[in-house]
């Protein structure tokens, strides 16, 4: 269908073909950089090592130079630290050695369940007397006015459906 050899495939080819080699340098170029600095990096740090590992080695050829010369003048060894058991009498117990101890014993089951305490009857009171109060002659005073009575419902105004849309939302306000 399309010859590739053709001089038009060719001249739509070749701006690809250019794009191409182009990237393919730009790449080659990265990688170039790349192995760069992986070498200086891998320098420094065998550097770095090397002077680490004699670090080390100094440290022990004087630690063990400063065994050798034993304790410098002046020096108190630690004092040697004893065991101490303290007993709280009633406690003693828990301070058996190993040899005597025994595995405790295992649990026998529930405890049985405490007795139903027998009913205490109960004394019946008087009952008390209603409480009044008195401040004077009732009487006298004019009975109090009814509470107003309930607003009496009314309609609402129907609203206007201002959602054509149905997007829920009012464009109008």
């Amino acid at each position: 269908m399309f010859d590739e050899n053709s001089p038009e495939m060719r001249m739509a080819l070749a701006p690809y073909e250019d794009a191409l080699a182009t990237f393919d340098a730009q790449m080659a170029q990265i990688g170039d950089e790349f192995a760069a600095e992986w070498s200086a990096y891998q320098k420094t740090a065998d550097e770095r090592d090397k002077a680490q590992a004699e670090a080390v080695a100094a440290m022990a050829d004087q630690l063990k130079a400063d065994r050798e010369a034993g304790p410098p003048e002046g020096w108190i060894p630690p004092r040697e630290v004893k065991d101490l058991t303290m007993s709280f009498g009633e406690f003693d117990d828990e301070a058996a050695s190993a040899s005597t101890w025994t595995a405790p014993t295992p649990p026998m089951g529930f405890p049985p369940p405490p007795p139903i305490p027998e009913p205490i009857p109960e004394t019946l009171r008087a009952p008390a007397p209603e409480p009044t109060m008195r401040f004077g002659d009732f009487e006298d005073e004019e009975p109090a006015s009814p509470p107003p009575p309930p607003p009496a419902p009314g309609r609402r105004r129907l609203r206007t459906d201002d959602d054509e849309d149905m997007s829920g939302q009012s464009w109008l306000s």
